[in-house]
Parts: structure tokens; C-alpha cells; sequence
């Protein structure tokens, strides 16, 4: 029910009262049958009055995270590690489009890389709406095979930033030790990645250590089932709504075979650009810890923020430290003790 209607129907139901207390009146069928009527939009009113109440607790609610956090928000929501990032560094953005989280015009040291030149991301958005081809950024870095490749003789980085990046990742695991060969000791990744519960990834199951060592063992580089998972799960994008409705099965996809041919595209050797990797916060520390557990991960968690109420996203702060792939290791040891702490504080509800 719209405000409008329910505006209305306030107005008729205050001049039926305004009847009624009438001397004159009589009770007839007619009456008791538009009594009823008004009844039930005395009710409707009621419950677009609590509906509206709910929508400005939310905004309330937002508003407040924002207040609380405004010194780590970019222009795409909540990024909690950007307060404590040295301008002074070297900063590499992986894959800024039209908004970097760290402008050039605020850091002389901040570069951007992407798997495409900036002619192809042009070409690629040209026909997208919410992307402004004219402010997308110059690439400085086309990452085409690896990153040790492309950034090999160029001095290291202090900061790596992937803001939703390795959800897009085929191989996940290969992906972290790739970007430890352009990172200085102590450099950090900064991390922003989409909460699966919240945002169309909902029906989706999450990706586990498992399934991504597997392909890590085998040196699998196609993912069709993966893209396949995508097209036939993807809901509505609206965490307010799914923060609300976590059991909901409302919007459970019901026309799920109309992408089968980017499935088919996909088992042919396309590459189809999908969430190959869906993470809640605590499956995603899962994941990390088993990594460590294998002596694959040569970093520790500094920094870790669960999802805001209201939002999609988590974020998380990883610090280069090659002796954590050592087994047995003092760091190896430690930083698996401080994962099962924030495994415990974060998981799922």
C-alpha cells in the first residue's frame, strides 16, 4: 500500500466516523456491511503506519553506520581499512573502473592495474548505465598473465587493494601467492568482498577450501559449473531487504534455464566473468585458515570487519609475512590461534 491510499483511506474512514456520531443514524445492513469496509482499512492503515515506521528505523540505522565509520567510506560503501593506509606508500588498486578507493590527485605513489587496457574497459562499460564511460580511469598496469610477470623489475608494493576482486578469481589460492611476489615484507592486501547472504549470491552454497585446492592441485583453469551456479542462483541485489528476510524464498529464481547457453559457452573454453568464489564472513576465515593449515597462505589477518547491518560487504586486512607458510612455525601457530578466534566472533546467524 502506497502512502497516498493510505492517506485516503484515513480521510473516508474519519468522515464515516464523523457520520456515525450523527443522531440520526441508524444501523441497517448497508451500515454493518460498510462498518466492516472501514474496519479493514483502519487495519491496512495500521499496517502501513508500522511499514513505514520499519523504513525509517533502517534509514536510521544506515545513517548511523555511516556517522560511525563516514572516515572509511569510499563512494561504494564501507571501507575500514582506508583510514589507517600510508599515503606515503606504494599503492597498487587492482581494477578501480571510475572510482578508485585512493585517487591519484591524493597519493603521488598509487597505481592502477586491470586484465584489460583502458580502451577495453571503455569498450566493454560503453553500454552500461551506471558506469560513466568518460571518468573511467587510466590503466597504468594490464595484468594478462600473472602478476610476478607483469610487475617483474618494478619495485614492490606496501598496499594492494581489491575491492570485490577475488570473488572474480578462478583460482583462488594460486591468485594470494601470485600477489605475494610484488609485495615488500609487512605489505598488506586490503580486502572488500560481497557477503554471499546479502546481495544475489543468496541461494548460492560457499565456496569451500576443498573445492579450491582441488582446482589449486590440478591447475584447473575453467570453471563452467561455476558459471553455471551463477546464472541459475542469482536473486534480487537489495541487503536491506535480505537482511530482513534471511529464510525468504520469495524471490528463489523460477526461470532458471534461460542462461544455459552461457553455461555451454563456458564448457566450450569462454571466459565468462562470474562470482567463481561466494563467501559469508565466516566461511571466508574458514577458508584463509585452512590455507594456513596447508602452509599455502603467507599472511596474517590484521584487520577484519564483519558486515555492517543494511550492507553487503565485509572487509579484511592481510599483511605479508612469509614465515606463516612455514609448518610448525611460531607465525604458522600464532596466526592459526587468532583465526579460530574470529571464526568463533563471526559466525553466521
Amino acid at each position: 500500500m502506497t502512502r497516498n491510499v493510505a492517506r485516503e483511506m484515513l480521510k473516508n474512514t474519519l468522515k464515516w466516523i464523523l457520520y456515525r456520531t450523527n443522531p440520526s443514524y441508524r444501523i441497517s445492513k448497508n451500515n454493518q456491511k460498510q462498518m466492516e469496509v472501514l474496519n479493514e482499512n483502519i487495519n491496512q492503515i495500521k499496517i502501513c503506519n508500522e511499514e513505514i515506521k520499519c523504513e525509517i528505523t533502517i534509514l536510521q540505522k544506515q545513517l548511523g553506520n555511516f556517522q560511525k565509520h563516514k572516515k572509511g567510506f569510499s563512494n561504494f560503501g564501507f571501507r575500514p581499512w582506508l583510514k589507517n593506509i600510508d599515503l606515503e606508500k606504494r599503492i597498487l588498486e587492482i581494477g578501480p573502473l571510475f572510482s578508485p578507493n585512493i585517487k591519484k590527485e591524493n597519493c603521488k605513489n598509487v597505481f592502477y592495474a586491470d586484465i584489460r587496457t583502458t580502451e577495453e574497459v571503455k569498450e566493454l562499460y560503453k553500454d552500461h548505465k551506471t558506469v560513466p564511460n568518460d571518468e573511467i580511469v587510466d590503466i597504468d598496469y594490464v595484468i594478462r598473465d600473472s602478476y610476478y610477470e607483469c610487475f617483474n623489475g618494478i619495485e614492490k608494493f606496501d598496499y594492494v587493494v581489491l575491492t570485490h576482486v577475488i570473488e572474480h578469481i578462478p583460482q583462488l589460492i594460486s591468485y594470494f601467492q601470485d600477489i605475494a611476489t610484488i609485495m615488500n615484507t609487512n605489505g598488506k592486501i586490503c580486502l572488500t568482498i560481497p557477503d554471499k547472504r546479502y546481495c544475489f549470491d543468496h541461494f548460492r552454497c560457499p565456496t569451500s577450501f576443498s573445492e579450491c585446492y582441488d582446482i589449486y592441485k590440478r591447475g584447473i583453469k575453467n570453471l563452467p559449473y561455476r558459471v553455471l551456479d551463477q546464472v541459475i542462483s542469482s536473486t534480487i541485489n537489495d541487503p536491506v531487504y535480505w537482511w530482513n528476510n534471511i529464510t525468504s524464498y520469495e524471490h528463489l529464481p523460477n526461470d532458471r534455464y534461460k542462461n544455459e547457453g552461457i553455461y555451454q559457452q563456458a564448457i566450450n573454453g569462454k571466459y565468462i566473468d562470474v562470482h567463481f568464489s561466494v563467501f559469508t564472513p565466516e566461511t571466508f576465515l574458514i577458508f584463509i585458515y585452512n590455507m594456513v593449515e596447508f602452509n599455502l597462505f603467507p599472511y596474517r589477518c590484521v584487520e577484519f570487519y564483519t558486515t555492517e547491518e543494511n550492507t553487503f560487504e565485509f572487509n579484511c586486512v592481510l599483511e605479508y609475512e612469509p614465515n606463516i607458510q612455514i609448518n610448525g612455525s611460531m607465525e604458522n601457530k600464532e596466526e592459526k590461534v587468532k583465526l579460530r578466534k574470529l571464526i568463533v566472533e563471526n559466525v553466521d546467524t
